[in-house]
């Protein structure tokens, strides 16, 4: 099974280590926007996790006194291993951005526009409310370019703001969405 390492400068105990895929997600949550993946590594069981995560940080041999812990993850009947899962969540973000009459999907059909890009063939990859007075969301175009933007809550307020993340993407926090996307342009929703 795949483990990632996450380095989150905002964070006071700065490093995460958890499993790659959905049993990472709500670690993953807690992370910063400026957190980075810096490491992955297999292992079998969490005992082997461990002791190559302490190797890796330079803190010497793991050592442990849970039996649990030696535990194989296929004894466990944990059958992901690191790998994408697909999900629908893009597929029905994406239709909100081309079709819904919702001023928040009407507002960035228009900003996209409004920068040459063509909704039609545009995929929305996450989308969410990000505090109270803002929405946050990654976009993956036909160009496969990744870009993040944050746009006020106030419909009236027309300021969005982008961030072009292509060159990055695959060590951000918003890699497992926009691996989810890009399964749409590759066919994988047929």
């Amino acid at each position: 099974m795949l483990h990632e390492l996450w380095d989150d400068p905002e964070s006071e105990g700065r490093y995460t280590f958890c499993h790659s895929g959905p049993r990472g997600d709500e670690a993953r949550l807690l992370l910063s926007r400026s957190a980075r993946l810096v490491w992955t590594v297999e292992a079998s069981s969490h005992f082997e996790a461990m002791s190559w995560y302490y190797e890796h940080q330079g803190w010497g041999k793991y050592t442990t006194d849970q039996e649990w812990d030696h535990i194989s993850y296929a004894e466990l009947g944990w059958e992901f291993e690191g790998r994408p899962i697909r999900s629908d969540r893009p597929e029905a973000l994406t239709r909100s951005l081309r079709t819904s009459p919702d001023h928040r999907f009407a507002r960035l059909r228009e900003a996209l526009r409004g920068h040459g890009v063509r909704v039609d063939q545009t995929l929305l990859a996450e989308f969410f409310r990000d505090g109270q007075a803002e929405e946050f969301g990654v976009v993956v175009t036909p160009e496969r370019r990744v870009l993040t933007f944050v746009m006020p809550s106030d419909e009236h307020d027309r300021a969005i703001t982008w961030r072009d993340i292509s060159a990055d993407w695959q060590v951000s926090a918003y890699r497992r969405c926009v691996m989810n996307a890009l399964m749409l342009f590759d066919g994988d929703d047929e």
